[in-house]
């Protein structure tokens, strides 16, 4: 952990513990800070970590024993390769995690404010009914279907209560915070990620567990092969090391080809996350101008009030809209890192 992240997540800490013992402000979390916290408590990773550094340790022991013999250090080197790759993909792993976790609560809260502000939309229509009702100018049935607006709109704010509650819970616990812990989360800003996705490819195929514990697989088989390819081991045992050797290249293969597969499937989701972002940019534009044009039509009369509380509320859709928009490529880009192995932002 380099200083920065480290200061960081000091600071989130020292939050933490005066928030606990004194009864302060509540924490406040970016999305970078709750991924660090999560990393660094996540059972998997620390435990990734122990075998990556086991893993250097047998290697440095082979390689300073002089009667180690070569399949014995090759298949040292390529436990380090795979403990290497393994813990950096379980980090991907957490980080897509609690990335997740991060954006629900900020899609929870974003809905919670919407259903408030439908609510108040609706108790206002039926103030409105009431007194139309009160001049004639309204049925009964008008009224009652008002009052069910109503009832209905409480019951989504309860429910988006609900909603928010379980994903600030679920979020608290995957980056190691007691559930009663009152935190404010920091909206994360859009940027697009430029992704050279051949060059990722490449990556990959260093990265990747999968692919590189095939690789390892074939290595060691050809190496087991080269070993036995001579007039001094018998015919079926060099045969058999063969047929291994072709076996692990098949493996290898397949591998390989199902690995670009889901490459092009994140990236693809990636690119359809980006245009979503796109299209409700220009949506929210729009419920912007319709609210500016409301507020001049309001002012000269020729609208009422709950007419523009209404294009208050399609505004806030619209803004809901546009977030989900930015959470669904965020979590498009988390899921092409672990499609690649590689850290995309």
């Amino acid at each position: 952990m380099n200083l920065k992240r480290f200061s960081v997540f000091l600071v989130v800490v020292m939050l933490l513990i005066s928030n606990v013992v004194y009864g302060k402000e509540p924490v406040q979390l970016t999305m970078e800070s709750a991924i660090e916290l999560g990393l660094k408590q996540n059972q998997s990773v620390i435990d990734a970590q122990r075998n990556f550094e086991d893993a250097k340790q047998s290697l440095l022991e082979k390689e300073g024993d002089p009667t180690t013999l070569i399949v014995a250090l090759t298949q040292a080197r390529n436990n380090l390769a795979y403990a290497q790759a393994q813990y950096n993909y379980v980090k991907l792993q957490v980080t897509q995690t609690v990335r997740s976790n991060y954006l629900a609560v900020l899609e929870a809260q974003n809905q919670l404010n919407l259903a408030k502000k439908q609510l108040e939309v609706a108790s206002e229509n039926l103030k409105a009914v009431k007194t139309r009702r009160s001049l004639g100018n309204a049925t009964d049935a008008d009224v009652l279907q008002a009052e069910n607006n109503v009832v209905s709109a409480q019951n989504a704010v309860t429910s988006a209560e609900a909603n928010l509650k379980s994903a600030t819970d679920k979020l608290l616990l995957s980056i190691g915070l007691d559930t009663s812990t009152p935190v404010v989360l920091t909206e994360p800003t859009f940027k697009e990620v430029k992704v050279d996705i051949e060059a990722l490819k490449k990556q990959a195929q260093s990265n990747l567990p999968t692919v590189v514990q095939a690789k390892n697989s074939y290595e060691l088989a050809k190496l087991q092969y080269d070993l036995a390819n001579n007039e001094y081991t018998p015919q079926s045992q060099i045969r058999s090391a063969q047929l291994s050797l072709m076996s692990a290249q098949d493996s290898l293969k397949q591998v390989l080809d199902n690995l670009d597969l889901s490459i092009n499937t994140a990236y693809q989701n990636v690119i359809n996350a980006l245009n979503q972002v796109r299209l409700q940019e220009k949506n929210l534009a729009l419920a912007r101008k319709n609210l500016e044009i409301d507020n001049a039509r309001l002012k000269v009369g020729s609208i009422t009030k709950l007419q523009l509380m209404s294009t208050e509320s399609s505004l806030l859709s619209a803004e809901n809209n546009y977030k989900s928009s930015v959470y669904s490529y965020m979590k498009a880009l988390d899921a092409l890192s672990v499609a690649l192995g590689v850290k995309v932002f």
